[in-house]
């Protein structure tokens, strides 16, 4: 693409007009003439330049760019945000686990202990029934009724 002066300096940040005439004049900076003006080509501008040529088809990147920026850092920040939001419910489910475990744990607990009491009620059951059925075999005051053995 091909700009006159006038035109190039308006893609040119920090460049005056003194400058560019100057630049152009000690051979810094190639023109052709067409038409009996001058005019510069952009490959040349941006060889010369650099970063301070910016033309119009750039700008419209430059901005893309800095909205993309824009979006990047918003997106950092509420990636960094689900992280913590992520940890924390992290942590959250591990103390509740813990407390189910702990809970698990009563509960087998309180389940053994009631096993045992069991056990040991119908031992004891069993126990008063075999000695209720020894005593009235063994012994023949047993089967006489109530008064008989009081008076008796």
């Amino acid at each position: 693409m091909k700009y006159s002066p006038t035109e190039a300096l308006k893609l040119l940040d920090g460049i005056t007009r003194k400058n560019l005439y100057e630049m152009m004049k000690n051979g810094e900076l190639s023109y052709t003439l067409e038409d009996n003006k001058r005019v510069l080509d952009a490959s040349e501008l941006a060889r010369v330049f650099n970063e301070k040529f910016k033309p119009e088809e750039t700008k419209n990147i430059y901005q893309d760019t800095d909205k993309k920026q824009i979006e990047t850092l918003e997106i950092h920040i509420e990636n960094k945000f689900l992280k913590q939001r992520i940890e924390e419910l992290q942590k959250h489910i591990a103390d509740k686990e813990r407390e189910n475990i702990k809970l698990w744990e009563n509960l087998d607990k309180e389940v053994e202990e009631r096993r045992k009491l069991t056990d040991t009620v119908s031992k004891q059951t069993l126990m008063l029934e075999d000695m209720r059925f020894k005593a009235e075999k063994t012994s023949p005051e047993a089967r006489k009724g109530f008064l008989a053995r009081l008076l008796g």
